[in-house]
């Protein structure tokens, strides 16, 4: 095989190769599918409403898409009276309505209160939005319909229509006969006819004046009232739409295709998005928001977001040679305007030329797989470059041989073999490494290090300010003065990461807690106001200043601060931004203001002027408030929600939660959102992550809630917390009347309780004596009774013992048990006698009773029953008691009877 026939087959495969980059525009399309919310993944029509939200008609309901939140309405919904779930086709009037074609239904829909009215029930082919109202067509009959005048029918065709619209013109109707009739409504006359077979859609241009026609077979053809141009020859074209800024669109059965009006050429869109979903590309509608976002609705392909405006990035992944990136994490950038050379973590060094974007690989003593580069630095007079390694040293490129020499500690007596920057001055290389920092002479390739800085330890970036060297360790700055070689140290308010200066030469350090400006007058660090605002107490990994511009890199996302207009631009991964984690020392811009930022999943490039001017203007809505009450049970609202000015919560509400986003649906450069409740809280919350408010037992009163974005668009409502009745002024007048009351009725009380209690007590008293008068008589009485039982008994214990001679008062108080002082302490107390005379006395009276009652008995049978033993004793006792022996006695009874 000879060489020109290999010259050939390359020039060959270049040819075909920059064919397809020209016929094919490779482009970053965002996706919504069912995962996200739609209720079907076939999508038949858009419409964005005067609120810019998106509704969505597919074979299974209708979508409302308020930002990022999407709402299905279907004919089960609450409050919503749909045919059927088959939206087929939308249109609205711009002034908060539209009329759904639910399969062969016409329906009007309110927007604020989302309720429906069906107009047309059955027979409906295709509806529009015409001149001051809504025509729609049922079989061969064109009606209009408005809400205050109803439905008229202005035309009959001989056959059935297939698609309708209206203009300046007159009205537009396609049939089944391929004819398309221009007729005018007022004047009942037809215009003129145009022949074209099966037109499916018909879209009015009015930036051109034209006129577009799709056809299923037929392709686009556009009219202009003389002239007709087709594009797109025995296509089936569904749908057309012409952009804000111009650009002309058409969906196809095959996919979407740009149109050059000028050249008369047609561009195909090659879906290249990061979603990796393989639904087939067959657009059958179009439609281009306020922010310049196509929507593409897809033939059982759901939706795609595509903004030609944001397609700013190139960016390189790990791919295979010639098309990517030999390892994904990017460590540092270097360019010279025609090539471009990356340093990965892992993979070497990677030359990307900047004409056709291939990239070659350059491998590092064949360790591309270990060789970890830290540093690159460009010397254009000898076209080398310079490869900082972690744990190889530091190695030559040049550039036109690609040959490579590596330096080491071990044989040019560097530092140390772990290169972490390098910086150029005069021809000198300046190194910092684990231990130390070394220099290079370019010119003599001579090595060596700076002695007289003693600082050990790995330190950070190495910064070249004119003739000073600058470097930090943990919280000490370092300043060498090259010339000098003198070393100043500076304590830092945090550690130190990164240096860089701005234009005016004043410098900055990024550090671990934001980014601080050194004050050369007092030599102390200082947090600049509008770098604090935009990047306040955040790790600072990368620092870049450009003319009225600064860039900070930090975990997460880069901040573009215009600090001109006091705008801030956040490019984050999560809002679409290509690369997900920037690493240390991967920002670099070059002198045509092209940005390249490396991360650890590639490298991405872009004009840094075009994305400080590429803030579109957008539109903040909300997209639900859900209200919870004490019961735990939650209402939530959404119809009408974009016009609601004004909410006040019941007494019982106990949270509120606010959903709202941007009109940025397609998220490579959406706008950074903050809110606030005034009048609750004085600083404004950051929702770029998450765009929703909850607010919890807010006290009463009036509040804003306010949304506001990066070019100060606001959404505000009032959120009114009304008084409780008890909290009211006139429950505080009810209460102090009754307080009042309260306290003439307890004043009352107490006096009139005084009183009582006066009487009372002069009562108790009188009852008190009358009850010590009782009580007093009731122990004079029990104390009789109880003397009166003492005796008893005793009388009983005596009466008991009676012939017994030897009763006395021990036998006596033994039987009472009780002591013999108490025996003759109680008798004493009772009966006013002794124990012994007790026991005589009874003796005695017994004595005196058996003489009565037994005359049989002799005195000394009687004595003995008594307890006497003897009987003079018993006879000088009696006598002394009656003053009578016992025989006188006797006989003395005896003659009284």
């Amino acid at each position: 095989m000879n060489k020109s026939f290999i010259r050939c087959i390359v020039l060959s495969i270049c040819i075909c190769f920059l064919h397809y980059q020209c016929v094919f525009a490779v482009s970053c399309i965002d996706h919504l599918g069912v995962a996200d919310g739609l209720s079907h993944y076939s999508i038949n029509e858009f419409y964005q409403d005067e609120y810019e939200r998106m509704w969505v008609g597919t074979r299974h309901g209708l979508n409302c898409i308020s930002g990022s939140d999407c709402r299905i309405i279907q004919s089960d919904s609450t409050n919503t009276n749909l045919p059927n779930d088959y939206i087929r086709h939308i249109c609205g009037d711009g002034q908060g309505s539209i009329l759904l074609q639910c399969a062969s239904a016409a329906v009007f829909m309110d927007l604020l209160t989302e309720k429906t009215i069906e107009i047309e029930k059955n027979g409906v082919q295709t509806i529009c939005y015409g001149i001051g109202h809504y025509l729609y067509a049922a079989r061969d009959s064109v009606f209009t319909f408005s809400p205050t005048q109803g439905k008229q029918c202005v035309y009959t065709a001989d056959k059935r229509i297939t698609s309708i619209m209206e203009n300046e013109q007159g009205l537009w109707v396609a049939t089944e006969k391929e004819v398309l009739c221009i007729y005018t409504i007022h004047e009942h006359t037809v215009i003129d006819t145009i022949s074209h077979p099966r037109v499916c859609y018909i879209y009015n241009d009015s930036a051109t004046h034209q006129v577009w026609l799709c056809s299923r077979s037929e392709g686009l053809v556009s009219y202009d009232g003389v002239h007709c141009a087709t594009y797109l020859s025995h296509q089936d074209v569904r749908t057309i739409v012409r952009s804000n800024t111009g650009q002309l669109w058409a969906g196809t059965w095959s996919g979407l295709v740009q149109i050059d009006e000028q050249k008369q050429e047609t561009i195909s869109i090659q879906r290249v998005g990061r979603s990796s979903d393989t639904h087939p590309f067959s657009v059958w509608t179009l439609a281009s928001d306020k922010q310049e976002t196509l929507w593409i609705g897809s033939f059982f392909g759901a939706i795609d977001l595509y903004n030609p405006t944001q397609d700013l990035f190139s960016f390189w992944e790990q791919k295979p040679e010639p098309m990517g990136l030999s390892h994904p994490i990017v460590s540092c950038v270097v360019t010279d305007g025609q090539r471009t050379w990356v340093g990965t973590n892992g993979g070497g060094v990677c030359e990307i030329n900047n004409q056709n974007q291939l990239v070659r690989y350059i491998p590092i003593d064949n360790h591309v797989p270990q060789c970890a580069v830290k540093a690159l630095s460009l010397d254009t007079l000898n076209h080398t470059l310079w490869v900082g390694t972690h744990g190889m040293g530091l190695m030559a490129i040049h550039l036109s041989t690609y040959k490579q020499h590596t330096f080491l500690h071990e044989t040019q007596h560097l530092p140390n073999n772990r290169v972490r920057s390098i910086v150029n001055y005069n021809d000198t290389l300046y190194f910092s490494t684990e231990k130390g920092i070394g220099w290079v002479d370019l010119s003599t390739l001579t090595f060596g290090a700076l002695h007289d800085i003693d600082v050990v330890g790995e330190l950070s970036d190495l910064h070249l300010r004119g003739e000073q060297l600058w470097f930090a360790r943990q919280k000490t700055a370092y300043c060498y003065s090259i010339p000098n070689r003198k070393l100043t140290k500076i304590t830092t308010p945090s550690a130190i990461l990164c240096f860089a200066h701005d234009m005016d030469g004043s410098l900055y350090a990024g550090t671990n807690k934001g980014v601080f400006l050194l004050n050369e007058t007092t030599m102390k660090w200082e947090m600049p106001p509008d770098i604090q605002k935009a990047f306040s107490n955040r790790l600072c990994t990368n620092l870049l200043f450009a003319p009225n511009c600064c860039i900070i890199g930090g975990i997460g996302d880069i901040v573009i601060l215009n600090r001109e207009q006091q705008l801030t631009h956040h490019l984050r991964y999560a809002n679409g931004f290509p690369i997900e984690i920037p690493t240390e020392r991967s920002l670099y811009l070059t002198a045509d203001q092209l940005l390249y930022v490396g991360g650890t999943n590639g490298l991405c490039a872009f004009p840094l002027q075009k994305i400080l001017h590429q803030k579109t203007p957008c539109t903040i809505i909300p997209s639900a408030i859900h209200i919870q009450n004490q019961a735990e049970k939650v209402r939530t609202i959404t119809a009408g929600l974009p016009s609601l000015k004004q909410i006040t919560l019941n007494t019982d509400d106990r949270d509120i939660r606010i959903i709202f986003s941007t009109t940025h649906h397609c998220s490579a450069l959406a706008p950074n959102l903050q809110y606030k409740l005034s009048g609750y809280e004085e600083n404004w919350q950051d929702a770029t992550a998450l765009h929703e408010a909850t607010y919890a037992n807010l006290p009463p009163g009036n509040y804003q809630f306010i949304v506001k974005d990066d070019c100060n668009d606001t959404w505000t409502i009032d959120i009114i917390v009304p008084t409780p009745f008890y909290l009211s002024w006139w429950a505080f007048v009810l209460y102090m009347l009754c307080i009042v009351g309260a306290i003439i009725a307890v004043a009352l009380y107490a006096n009139r309780k005084a009183t009582n209690k006066a009487k009372a007590r002069i009562d108790e008293q009188k009852r008190i004596l009358e009850k010590q008068n009782e009580q007093i008589l009731r122990m004079k009485e029990h104390l009789e009774n109880a003397h009166i039982s003492f005796a008893t008994r005793a009388r009983a214990i005596i009466m008991q013992h009676l012939d017994n001679p030897n009763l006395n008062v021990d036998m006596l108080a033994r039987e009472m048990c009780i002591s013999r002082s108490s025996m003759y302490t109680k008798l004493q107390d009772a009966i006013g006698q002794t124990p012994n005379e007790l026991i005589m006395s009874i003796r005695l009276e017994e004595a005196a009773r058996m003489l009565r009652e037994s005359p049989d008995k002799t005195i000394t049978e009687i004595a003995e029953h008594v307890g006497f033993s003897s009987n003079s004793y018993f006879i000088k006792c009696f006598s002394r008691q009656y003053n009578k022996t016992p025989n006188q006695y006797r006989k003395t009874l005896a003659m009284g009877s």
